[in-house]
């Protein structure tokens, strides 16, 4: 199901990836406002991970 409501100043990449004989479509949404880096957020998961471990 697409979400055609492009709002929050969110940005959205579309790549196609093929792997043997099936062609997969891959669509990723994020803010433009966003003050985080993806590395930064899965940094965070990684050190609470470890503390509640």
């Amino acid at each position: 199901m697409k979400d055609n409501n492009n709002k929050n100043n969110s940005a959205e990449t579309v790549r196609e990836i093929k792997i043997g004989k099936i062609t997969y479509t891959v669509v990723s949404h994020f803010s433009e406002t966003a003050k985080d880096t993806a590395e930064t957020k899965i940094e965070r998961l990684i050190m609470r991970d470890l503390e509640a471990s």
